[in-house]
Parts: C-alpha cells; structure tokens; sequence
C-alpha cells in the first residue's frame, strides 16, 4: 500500500484501538475530522526535532539591495518553506558558519556574497518520509488525538511514549549513512 496521510492517520487510529478511515473529508467521521484536524501540527513537531534527510533542503540567498537599518551589512530572502534553518554558510570563508539574525521573511548577516542555506523544509508528502518517520509522524498524530478518540488520558500518555521510542527509532535510522557505490578497481576487473 502506498503511504498517503490517511494511512498514516490509520496506523495512529490502529494504534488507539479506532476504526479506519478511508478519506480525510470521510463525512460522519470523528476520527477523519480529527486526523485531518491535527496532521499539520503533528508533521511540524516531527520537522522541529530532527534535520531529517528526506526533509533537508540547500539554497543560495539573493542578497537584497536594500540594507539593514541598524547591526548588520547586509540582508537576504529566505525562501518561502523554511521551518526550522539549520545552517548559514558563507563560500568565501572557507564554507564556515556566519552570524545572523532572521527577521520576518529575511536572513541579516555581515557577508556580501556567497551565503548559503540549509533548513528543514515543509515537506508533507509520506512518500518522501522514510518507513520509520512516517511510523514517529503516526504516533505523534495518536498522541495528539488519543484523549478525544479514547476519552482516557493513560492512552494519551501511551501514545506519548511510544511518539519519543519510534521517534528515537527512526532519528537512529535516518542518521545510518547511505552506502556510496565505489568505482570499479582496473587491477580487480583484469584479474577476470
């Protein structure tokens, strides 16, 4: 089965012990309108704790013609999906971390040129997400919805640990390196 949001919300309602669903606009549907409710709020909670690498995005900024006010040089657009920014680096000093500030929609720095961004971006597609983060995604939903599916607080608290465990679980998974396909060696191919 492909991963969509409605399997993601079913693996969380599996998980309370409810009945699935098969469309988040299901009508009648407490759980659909729950899920539906609170998908956006769980997905930004697994963004915010964890540089995850289906979610890591790279931009150079465009330096803005105007300048600062006041404290810094020199001010850049940030791009329009940056929820949490891990990282300024600046080409001309070696790939180094820089100073900044982020005010509103724009990154103030005291570097001309060459500043470069890494951030965790919005990114909701569940096909994009590794199997174990989509797992941590339905267990943060199963926590935030548990009392109003179950009525009963030791299920919230439940589901709130299994959250942190699968959370954990797939920070771990997400950190393993991807295997790099070494070139062939001549003195290995000439021997055959």
């Amino acid at each position: 089965m492909a991963a969509s949001k409605v399997s993601i919300c079913n693996m969380a309602l599996n998980k309370l012990g409810a009945d699935p669903i098969s469309a988040w606009n299901q009508t009648g549907s407490i759980e659909a309108k729950l899920c539906a409710e609170h998908f956006d709020q769980a997905l930004e909670a697994i963004l915010e704790d964890h540089h995850w690498s289906w979610a890591r995005c790279r931009q150079s900024l465009a330096r803005l013609t105007s300048t600062p006010a006041f404290g810094w040089s020199y001010q850049y657009t940030l791009p329009t999906d940056p929820r949490f920014i891990r990282e300024v680096r600046v080409n001309d000093v070696g790939g180094v971390e820089t100073a900044y500030s982020i005010e509103g929609r724009k990154l103030l720095c005291n570097v001309s040129d060459g500043v470069h961004l890494e951030y965790t971006g919005l990114i909701d597609d569940p096909m994009t997400m590794s199997p174990k983060a989509r797992e941590a995604l339905a267990m943060k939903l199963g926590y935030l919805i548990a009392y109003k599916i179950t009525g009963n607080r030791k299920s919230e608290e439940l589901m709130g640990q299994a959250y942190l465990l699968t959370r954990e679980e797939a920070i771990l998974k997400d950190a393993e390196p991807t295997p790099v396909a070494l070139p062939e060696d001549p003195w290995i191919t000439r021997r055959n």
